[in-house]
């Protein structure tokens, strides 16, 4: 059985986890984990999936790819403040690997300001790996079985993050020279 295209499902998708940060948010605020853990598993799913969907069908648009960052934004903000609410002893035992997660995500983020925009919709293995590594990590890590799984990913995440803004601040456009003109 072959599924029709929904041009507009991954752009409803990816609506749908900027709809979902107020939630998340609540449900860490009110003390519900397993409810802060169901919302943000469905934000995280509906990540992948509107990429994957979007990818598959073709219908990928500038729309799309402003409603992807926005939701990547939230979801990683609302869910870094939910866990802070959450699990206070453990973010405070932590801190420093989230510390170094945290870099990792930054660099990326510069990364997406610096290189140019045709160069950004190439994802390697190694973002998909660390998309995924971090917040899997987090399971063992808040269930009090190990915190070793948070630690390699929050490395792997600075790794990934100085080594895309390396490879950006490469294929940057020259900056503009300054100075009189005649």
């Amino acid at each position: 059985m072959r599924l029709e295209p929904i041009p507009y499902l991954p752009n409803l998708l990816s609506s749908l986890r900027i709809a979902l940060a107020p939630a998340i948010l609540g449900a860490a605020y009110s003390n519900s984990k397993p409810g802060f853990v169901a919302l943000l598993a469905v934000s995280l799913v509906s990540d992948t999936l509107d990429g994957w969907l979007a990818r598959r069908w073709h219908v990928s648009s500038a729309v799309g790819q402003r409603l992807d960052r926005w939701g990547d934004g939230l979801t990683l903000i609302v869910g870094a403040l939910g866990v802070s609410f959450l699990w206070l002893e453990i973010v405070e035992r932590e801190w420093h690997w989230g510390l170094i997660a945290v870099a990792g995500y930054l660099m990326c983020g510069l990364q997406r300001l610096i290189e140019p925009a045709v160069e950004q919709s190439r994802s390697g293995w190694m973002s998909r790996v660390c998309g995924w590594a971090v917040p899997l990590s987090l399971v063992p890590l808040l269930t009090g079985q190990a915190a070793w799984p948070f630690q390699a990913a929050a490395v792997l995440q600075a790794a990934l993050g100085g080594w895309k803004l390396a490879a950006a601040r490469r294929t940057a456009p020259p900056a503009p020279a300054t100075g009189a003109t005649t």
